[in-house]
């Protein structure tokens, strides 16, 4: 799945913000498109692991092998890939 960032996202010179930038909106897409709420206490959850756990890796712009795998699972790839939640920046 290709995503049409916003340019405020585009516009972004250091690439770990810009990658944490692009996780947070693809994870909060297709949080939106799958259950119509952006909680990510629930996803964190439904998923099996610690809020934090979820923020931190949102904070530093990848997720695990792991935590990537479980989400696209819960969430569903034509939503969101584990690919792209490992390294935001190829998507």
């Amino acid at each position: 799945m290709a995503f049409t960032f916003p340019h405020w996202i585009r516009r972004i010179r250091d690439p770990q913000a810009q990658s944490s930038a692009r996780l947070r909106y693809m994870l909060m897409h297709a949080l939106l498109e799958h259950s119509g709420d952006t909680r990510l206490s629930y996803l964190a959850r439904d998923v099996g692991f610690d809020h934090s756990t979820l923020s931190c890796a949102l904070q530093r712009g990848r997720m695990s092998y792991e935590m990537a795998h479980k989400i696209e699972a819960k969430l569903g790839r034509q939503l969101v890939n584990h690919e792209h939640l490992m390294d935001p920046l190829s998507a």
